[in-house]
Parts: structure tokens; sequence; C-alpha cells
């Protein structure tokens, strides 16, 4: 989500982030607001989150402005790195994250460039 907030930050009102909050009974604004995430919350998503195949967290996808999707962040999990089973989800998302940001960088510079 870091990773996010300052693609976030660089791209501005070129760029919108939805958070969609399903299968969580915890108030994800309040998280959001605590980190500092400039995020639309889409609260109660559990409906938008299956429609998208979203499953488990994270679900990312980059969508061009004709609804093309252009990143899919399931596609690009193929392997797993070693001891990756024995990690808890923040270790996992923590161990990915890099990865992640070069591969979401590299397709939202291929969308926002268009």
């Amino acid at each position: 989500m870091p990773h996010l907030q300052s693609l976030k930050d660089e791209f501005g009102d070129q760029i919108t982030i939805y958070a969609l909050n399903f299968r969580d009974r915890k108030d994800p604004a309040v998280y959001l607001g605590e980190q500092g995430f400039n995020f639309v919350l889409l609260p109660g998503a559990d409906a938008v989150a299956e429609s998208w195949g979203v499953h488990g967290t994270p679900g990312l996808f980059i969508v061009d402005r004709e609804g093309q999707i252009r990143f899919n962040l399931y596609d690009v999990l193929t392997t797993n790195p070693a001891g990756y089973e024995e990690m808890n989800h923040t270790q996992r998302a923590l161990r990915r994250a890099p990865f992640w940001a070069a591969r979401i960088r590299e397709s939202l510079d291929g969308v926002i460039s268009q």
C-alpha cells in the first residue's frame, strides 16, 4: 500500500486508487487515515471483489480509461520464494512488495503515457 500511495502522490488526479473492503469487520477508514493513504474507499465491497475475482488480499488491477485491464497482480504471482508458506500475511507482502512495485510501475507508465 505504501507503494500505491507513492504513485498517487506522483500522479495525483491522473490516477484513482480504490480500496475495497470485504470480509473485514474493522473500520477500513480508520486504517487508511492512520496510514495516511489517500485512496477511495469502497466499504462492504464483497460483491465488487467477487465480480473481479478477488478472493484474498492483496488483489490489484490497473485499468485504463477504456476499461481494459492492463495489470492483474494475480497474473504475476506465479512462484513463491523459499519459505513462503511459513510466512504470515505481512511477511509475504513485504517480501513481494519490491517486485510488485516494479511490475505496477511498468504497467502504470504504459497507461499514463497514452
